[in-house]
């Protein structure tokens, strides 16, 4: 009976070991944000970011972080009233499949902004992204409007002239 009682406790613990560990990968990402990116959210989502009238669902910028390592930049073409080029980043975060793109109302200088946010990843070990919801595509990828994003290296922001390098 006892080392039942010994194998069953070295098994939960092992367990409990291997799920903190698997936690404190997705959460050591969060110790990016400080206290002003936090306050920034607050005031931020005094507001709906994005709103769909016809369903009545609003949506609110958030921030949302992963391992540098898991970006990737790229492009997409969307239509605009035109077919427009809009810089994208994709994150695959576990099981979730992330699309982060800018809004298609600015005609983009994608390259520019590629370059700004690979810069900006580069050699990172964390990445934050403050973005609002869009929708989710059928193959279940969450595409999501992006209005900020964060590295140790430094921030670019969509409001901050964020179209041109």
């Amino acid at each position: 009976m006892k080392r039942f009682f010994t194998l069953f406790f070295s098994g939960l613990f092992i367990f409990a070991v291997v799920g903190f560990i698997a936690e404190w990968r997705l959460i050591r990402n969060y110790f990016l944000l400080n206290w002003s990116d936090l306050v920034f959210a607050w005031d931020d989502n005094r507001d709906v970011a994005l709103s769909h009238p016809d369903t009545n669902e609003e949506y609110y910028n958030r921030w949302l972080c992963f391992d540098a390592a898991s970006a990737d930049v790229s492009y997409g073409v969307v239509e605009y009233g035109e077919a427009r080029q809009v810089p994208i980043i994709d994150i695959k975060s576990g099981t979730r499949t992330f699309q982060f793109n800018v809004g298609p109302e600015i005609e983009w200088l994608t390259a520019a902004v590629q370059n700004r946010w690979r810069r900006l990843l580069q050699n990172q070990d964390s990445v934050c992204i403050f973005s609002v919801y869009s929708e989710t595509d059928p193959d279940g990828t969450e595409v999501r409007y992006i209005r900020k994003l964060k590295t140790p290296a430094g921030v670019w922001d969509v409001l901050d002239k964020g179209y041109t390098d």
